[in-house]
């Protein structure tokens, strides 16, 4: 009966991951369009443009991104998968921390710069520029990391041998799931500032420095 609960709950939790990668992905693809529209734009269509795209950066992007790298690395750690144990998990770990680190970093900051200006009536074209390659970088890369996890390429690390496959209860399936839900709950009804996951996480420190 409880692995009949941990697989349900595994199934939930592939899910969720899936479907705040694809979101992820939607949003910086509609968040990218947008500014791209707003640099050729009148001064208006401008601010407007690259207002919209910071409310989607606030209220669903960063949420998106970084509950699809907490349920991607969840998943990781509750299953045979590991992190290091193959490189296919190895190199979208490392693909995912830089993307977090990107956009904590640097292109929310940019897309602040850019509406700032336009707000004033110049152009904000330096940070605007650099948010719209900003944002095709990382649609580049979360399409690649598409790639690898449905290709799985490049076989075992050498720490494949040593490692010990996790044989979790539901409830941490359970608890992975509700976690993220929980942290943007939090955010949006104003308990939180900001997403107590990015907050954790390793990118939002190295940001931080």
């Amino acid at each position: 009966m409880a692995n009949s609960a941990s697989k349900r709950w595994r199934a939930v939790l592939v899910a969720t991951h899936v479907l705040t990668s694809v979101g992820w992905m939607a949003m910086a693809l509609a968040q990218t369009t947008l500014v791209a529209h707003g640099i050729g734009a009148a001064a208006p269509t401008r601010s407007a443009a690259y207002a919209m795209a910071e409310y989607l950066d606030v209220m669903l992007l960063q949420h998106l991104a970084v509950a699809a790298a907490y349920t991607g690395m969840m998943l990781s750690l509750l299953t045979p998968w590991g992190i290091f144990r193959f490189w296919w998990v190895s190199v979208k770990f490392v693909l995912t921390l830089g993307g977090l680190y990107l956009g904590i970093a640097h292109l929310g900051g940019w897309l602040h710069q850019a509406l700032s200006a336009a707000a004033v009536g110049t152009s904000g074209s330096g940070p605007a520029f650099r948010v719209m390659a900003g944002g095709i970088a990382m649609i580049v890369v979360l399409a690649f990391m598409a790639w690898v996890s449905a290709a799985k390429p490049w076989g075992r690390t050498r720490a494949a041998g040593r490692a010990t496959a996790p044989a979790p209860h539901a409830a941490w399936f359970a608890m992975a799931v509700a976690v993220p839900f929980l942290d943007t709950a939090a955010v949006l009804t104003g308990v939180l500032p900001s997403p107590l996951l990015s907050i954790v996480s390793p990118s939002a420190q190295l940001a931080r420095r």
